[in-house]
C-alpha cells in the first residue's frame, strides 16, 4: 500500500468511525472522547492518525478563546487545509473531518478536557475488557472470555510489531490465540438468502471506540482469515493493560492496519440494498 492509498484509507476510516460513533450526551471529557471515537485518531502524547493531545494543547495555549475555537474545530472540522500537522510529521491526515456525532455542547466539554487533562498519561485500565460479545446476524449470539476462547482450537503465531517512530525497528513476538474464523463459525451466520453471504461484514469494536471491518467472505474463505487472530497471550504472558485481555491482529494485512487492542465486541451485519 503506497502513501497516497494509505492516507486515503485512513481518511475514509476516520470518517466512518466518527459517523458510526453516534451522538453521545455526557459531561465527562474522557467518556465523551471514548464514546465518540477520539482515541481512534489521537493519543495523549504520541502521534496517531492525528496529532497528540499534548501538541493540540500547546497550539491553543495563550489563545483568549481557546475552548470555543477548539470546540468549533471538533464539531465542524478544520477544513481541507488543516493546520499543517501532517507537514510537520505530527499527523497522518492533512486535516480533521467534522464530527457529526458531537453536539456543540459536548464539543465544549471535549475542548476543555483536551486543553487541561487529555495530555496526561491515560490509565489503560479504563479500557481493559475481560470478555467479548458476538452479536448481529448470527444464529447463536456469544459472550466469550479468555477461558471460553481457550476451548476453541488455540494456535501460536509470530507477529511483527512496528514502532510509531521512523527509526524504530520492528520486533517479532509470539502470540497465542484463536482464529476469528473459528469464533464466527461457532456463532454461525444467519441470512435471509444465500446471496447475503457476499454482503455480510464483521465489525470488531474496541472499548476506546476503535473499529475495524472485515467482510464475511474474506475471513471465512480467503487467506486473510488465516491471519485474523483474537489473541490473549504475548510471549507466554497474558496481555497487559495496554492491550487488554483480548486483542485482534490481522497478520495478512500490510502494515498491521487492522490491529485492535481492548476488543469488546464483534458484530455481523448484512448490507441492505
Amino acid at each position: 500500500m503506497n502513501e497516497s492509498t494509505l492516507t486515503n484509507w485512513l481518511k475514509t476510516t476516520a470518517l466512518a468511525m466518527i459517523f458510526v460513533s453516534g451522538q453521545v450526551l455526557a459531561v465527562d471529557g474522557f467518556e465523551l472522547a471514548q464514546t465518540n471515537g477520539c482515541f481512534i485518531c489521537h493519543q495523549a502524547t504520541s502521534k496517531r492518525v492525528g496529532p497528540a493531545f499534548s501538541d493540540i494543547a500547546k497550539k491553543y495555549a495563550g489563545e483568549a478563546n481557546a475552548v470555543a475555537l477548539l470546540a468549533a474545530h471538533i464539531v465542524k472540522g478544520t477544513g481541507p487545509t488543516g493546520f499543517g500537522w501532517q507537514a510537520e510529521g505530527r499527523a497522518e491526515l492533512p486535516f480533521m473531518p467534522p464530527n457529526t456525532g458531537v453536539t456543540p455542547e459536548n464539543g465544549l466539554v471535549l475542548a476543555k478536557w483536551i486543553l487541561t487533562e487529555a495530555s496526561k498519561p491515560t490509565d489503560n485500565a479504563k479500557f481493559v475488557t475481560s470478555k467479548i460479545s458476538v452479536t448481529g446476524q448470527v444464529k447463536q449470539p456469544l459472550e466469550l472470555n479468555v477461558d471460553d476462547l481457550q476451548k476453541l482450537p488455540v494456535l501460536q503465531m509470530k507477529m511483527v510489531v512496528r514502532g510509531h517512530l521512523p527509526n524504530e525497528k520492528p520486533t517479532t513476538v509470539i502470540i497465542k490465540g484463536v482464529m476469528l474464523r473459528d469464533v464466527l463459525e461457532k456463532a454461525a451466520l444467519q441470512t435471509a438468502s444465500p446471496f447475503d453471504v457476499k454482503k455480510s461484514v464483521i465489525i470488531v469494536s474496541a472499548s476506546d471506540g476503535y473499529r475495524v471491518v472485515f467482510s464475511w467472505p474474506e475471513v471465512l474463505f480467503s487467506p486473510i482469515g488465516e491471519g485474523a487472530i483474537l489473541f490473549f497471550e504475548r510471549d507466554g504472558k497474558p496481555l497487559a493493560d495496554d492491550e487488554g485481555k483480548i486483542a485482534l491482529t490481522s497478520l495478512r494485512d500490510n502494515g498491521g492496519i487492522r490491529f485492535t487492542k481492548w476488543v469488546k465486541s464483534i458484530e455481523v451485519r448484512t448490507i441492505t440494498d
